[in-house]
């Protein structure tokens, strides 16, 4: 049995404990607000951390009282259906379940991932938490992985692998089911969109996604505390602080004070328009100067995990627990979800796959300026869609996760092809039409990647992504390719739903927020060190890169030329993160806040 005290590694005091025989849970916490381990009639134990965003259908649905916490949903929805029932939980949220009468421990999270769960099996039993650092403070330290760095390298992330050997994330939309004979991963959920959506006017196309956009940001916004925005001045977050601020004066929201995180860097074309945002909503607005927070450091490359912006997520950090903020709300991945495609030529494959091929002919002529690329080649992709071998080829992914061009070892790649993830979370793509398929694909790689997790410093707060709010992503993904974008109109739906809130020269800014500049001054400095010491490269001594490639793109990223700098960057963390862990400091900057931490013997 494991001994739950508190202990030199800064542990808290046990905040909850439910014991039986070869069974230890309990809870660890700093917060108050945390939902105890709550024990259904029938025996079964839950502990939840999370925001569940469809409590109303859930009562309805299970005609219980309006009162039910969020873990007696969870345990009505469970004992209802098992854990295959948990997919029907829309939120950000992690849940560990005992059920005696199965002696069985299920372990789950929602879709995206965004609040981690981690376990492990070490001295005879399986231990889980909600921090990687409080994991090992329990359960002892682990060697690194490498299988964890080929798919970092590869994808930016990994769907269940963690850096450290014998140590696992349960994977966004499944559940980790636990028995006295197996540990198995089953899914719980399938991004497999809707069949497509058909109204009758495209005015109600624009009323549902207001309706599911201020859904969206409103559920984010269920508490009295301070709530943060991150705006740059583009249209995804300048969308989000426009609704946000509309629904806290229509007051239809608890929150009562929204307040934006800038980020000011050199050569920067935001200022202008996130000052103009602030200043028509009439918000507070802190501006943080990025160019004295670096992207990484030689000694930051990320706590537990390598991550990017260690110290700027520190300070703002800092600042919201010393201002009581609880929400930090982030338009991450709404490029992918809105439809900014430049080139979404692929709706013409869907137009030949029916049949219209005088509408694909007009089609092709449309997108053939705005493309750059003359109509026979976009008649010719469009066909080629639609052909057996054309549906087989991996769709263009934007999010750039998948690189032209890697340093990994080849032995790596190899190993690199998992069974497991490709059944659970990127399947299906391929009958998906034509002009759904790379938008399917790309979001796929966001959630095997885990990218939408938390960051390690942000741990005491919501971290949230409106954009990935799971009605308003289906719905996305249902609606016709034409009514998202058209020819010279990226995020068509999107422009002309929020027209009158978003200010105007904002609704119509094309370009994008560059953090090129800030990359550079940072990364050049750890290349030329690496170059110099090239002999004692981790990545390369462990044989995770190749040397010979690895050397040449340095050599050309220090030249400026073309080198795939947006997957080198990936390579220059990893190796510093793992300087940092065989110096053994990435332990102590870490400074997490651990929501619960249990054992299962």
């Amino acid at each position: 049995m494991i001994e739950l005290s508190e202990d030199a590694s800064g542990l808290p005091a046990v905040r909850d404990v439910y014991r039986e025989a070869g069974l230890v849970m309990a809870q660890y916490s700093w917060s108050n607000t945390s939902e105890r381990v709550y024990r259904s009639p029938s025996g079964n134990m839950i502990l939840w951390d999370g925001r569940l965003d469809n409590r109303q259908d859930l009562v309805d649905r299970l005609h219980v009282t309006p009162d039910y916490t969020d873990a007696m949903l969870v345990a009505a929805i469970y004992e209802a259906g098992g854990e295959a029932s948990l997919g029907e939980l829309i939120g950000d949220w992690s849940t560990a379940i005992w059920d005696p009468s199965r002696r069985t421990l299920v372990l789950a999270s929602d879709y995206v991932g965004v609040r981690p769960l981690y376990y492990r099996f070490t001295g005879g039993c399986y231990i889980w938490a909600s921090s990687l650092d409080h994991l090992f403070a329990i359960g002892g330290d682990a060697d690194i992985e490498d299988d964890y760095f080929c798919e970092y390298l590869t994808r930016g992330g990994s769907h269940f692998l963690t850096p450290y050997h014998g140590v696992y994330a349960v994977p966004p939309g499944c559940a980790v089911v636990v028995d006295e004979r197996n540990c198995a991963i089953r899914p719980i959920w399938r991004l497999n969109p809707h069949e497509t959506l058909r109204f009758h006017d495209d005015q109600d196309y624009i009323l549902r996604f207001r309706e599911l956009f201020e859904e969206a940001v409103a559920v984010r916004l269920r508490t009295p505390a301070p709530v943060y925005a991150e705006l740059s001045g583009g249209l995804d977050s300048s969308a989000i602080v426009s609704v946000a601020h509309k629904l806290i004066t229509e007051r239809r929201v608890q929150t009562s004070r929204l307040v934006a995180l800038s980020y000011r860097h050199e050569g920067t074309r935001d200022e202008r328009f996130y000052k103009l945002v602030t200043r028509t909503v009439g918000i507070e607005a802190i501006e943080i100067d990025v160019q004295s927070l670096p992207f990484v450091t030689a000694t930051e490359a990320g706590g537990m995990l390598p991550q990017p912006w260690e110290r700027r997520h520190r300070q703002i950090a800092g600042y919201m627990k010393e201002n009581g903020g609880a929400v930090l709300l982030t338009g991450q991945t709404g490029d992918l979800v809105m439809g900014n495609w430049r080139d979404d030529s692929e709706q013409v494959g869907d137009l030949i796959r029916n049949g219209a091929f005088v509408r694909a002919a007009c089609s092709a002529l449309a997108w053939s300026p705005v493309c750059h690329r003359p109509v026979y080649s976009i008649l010719w992709q469009g066909v080629r869609l639609n052909l057996p071998w054309g549906k087989s080829c991996s769709p263009f992914a934007p999010t750039g996760y998948r690189y032209a061009e890697s340093s990994i070892n080849p032995h790596w790649k190899s190993r690199n092809n998992n069974p497991a993830l490709e059944e659970s979370v990127i399947q299906g793509w391929q009958q998906e039409p034509p002009s759904r398929r790379k938008h399917f694909f790309a979001l796929c790689q966001v959630l095997a990647a885990r990218t939408l997790q938390t960051p390690e410093p942000l741990r005491h707060i919501h971290y949230t992504h409106p954009y990935a709010h799971r009605r308003l992503v289906e719905y996305m993904l249902g609606v016709p390719s034409h009514i998202v974008a058209q020819p010279g109109e990226p995020r068509r739906l999107m422009r002309r739903a929020l027209a009158g809130l978003v200010p105007a020269p904002v609704l119509a800014r094309r370009s994008k927020a560059s953090f090129d500049l800030v990359f550079a001054s940072a990364l050049r400095p750890l290349a030329a060190a690496l170059l110099e010491s090239f002999d004692k490269a981790l990545l390369v001594r462990r044989g995770i890169v190749d040397p010979v490639n690895l050397r040449s793109r340095l050599g050309r990223y220090l030249s400026g030329l073309e080198c795939n700098a947006s997957q080198l960057r990936l390579v220059i963390l990893a190796e510093y993160w793992l300087r940092t862990r065989e110096a053994g400091g990435a332990r102590a900057g870490c400074g997490m806040h651990l929501r619960s931490a249990h054992a299962f013997v």
